[in-house]
């Protein structure tokens, strides 16, 4: 559906997608070829499987792109028809720039006091990119907070666009949704640790806990309401617990 959705994009300046397969056990990068030639993508796949995770094969995915304007999306979301027409146009004014992603966010995000622009969703000039070498490969998610954060702290500009939206595609069994979100949560407080000398980060980190319980006490009576209640307690509750498990040096992130 990614392809698809790149394919279909309107007026948009030329572009090369780069597919990198990090490690895939099946037909995905065969299939990924026969799509985008169907399609009539200018598109690149290549195999990257030293190292796995997003951090590794986003950084691989770039020492192929011959452009000073970066994009970055993930295989299982599907991009809006306008999406690398605006993340081209907003990085114009901007290093960084991100847009729209559905279900849930509709503004530019701020985390621990830095605006932050997940990477499946990512526009970056490569001077930008380069200069901040890359996303961290030692964190196994959390490596789009960690380099959003190093961005605001060297001074770089985020941007927004309004209409490059993405629709992100999420885990059907709540076990699948409890472990996605707990990684997010761990991984999350593993970075804040990481800065956590910088500013007043460590209060920021301990006030988000703070209010991610209360939240949770306070939506307890509503979970018989509804299944789509029922996940969206199940995603904070997996990103609490998450946090809590980070700040130990005992925790489990995989």
């Amino acid at each position: 559906d990614q392809l698809r959705s790149l394919a279909s994009q309107k007026a948009a300046p030329p572009f090369e997608v780069v597919v990198v397969d990090n490690g895939s056990t099946d037909e995905t990068a065969r299939l990924a070829v026969v799509e985008a030639t169907r399609f009539g993508l200018s598109c690149k796949v290549v195999s990257e499987a030293e190292k796995t995770g997003p951090a590794y094969a986003r950084n691989r995915g770039v020492r192929y792109a011959g452009t000073d304007r970066l994009l970055f999306c993930d295989a299982d979301d599907r991009v809006g028809e306008t999406w690398v027409r605006e993340l081209v146009a907003a990085l114009e004014a901007a290093d960084l720039a991100g847009g729209p992603i559905s279900p849930g966010q509709v503004q530019l995000r701020r985390m621990f006091g830095a605006p932050f622009i997940p990477s499946c969703s990512l526009g970056v000039t490569k001077e930008a990119f380069e200069s901040l070498e890359g996303f961290d490969e030692s964190l196994v998610v959390a490596e789009d907070l960690d380099f959003c954060l190093r961005a605001h702290a060297h001074g770089f500009r985020f941007g927004y666009a309004s209409d490059a939206s993405i629709e992100r595609g999420e885990r059907e069994g709540l076990l699948s949704l409890w472990q996605q979100n707990y990684r997010y949560g761990f991984w999350g407080q593993r970075v804040a640790m990481k800065h956590a000398s910088e500013s007043d980060l460590e209060r920021r980190v301990r006030t988000r806990v703070l209010h991610q319980a209360l939240w949770l006490f306070s939506r307890l009576p509503s979970l018989a309401m509804s299944p789509a209640r029922r996940r969206i307690w199940a995603k904070q509750a997996a990103l609490l617990v998450g946090s809590v498990a980070g700040r130990s040096t005992r925790g489990i992130g995989r």
